[in-house]
């Protein structure tokens, strides 16, 4: 591999682990305010 195809394939793995960050981000947040709510009723 060439020094730029190098470079495309570590942008391009910086950039799916960033996308799957903040999927995962968002999916906890989402399953974080649930069970929150979800707590809140039952008091």
């Amino acid at each position: 591999m060439s020094q730029k195809d190098n470079q495309v394939y570590v942008e391009h793995m910086i950039d799916t682990a960033n996308k799957a960050l903040s999927f995962v981000e968002g999916v906890s947040r989402e399953v974080f305010e649930m069970t929150f709510n979800n707590n809140h009723d039952n008091f």
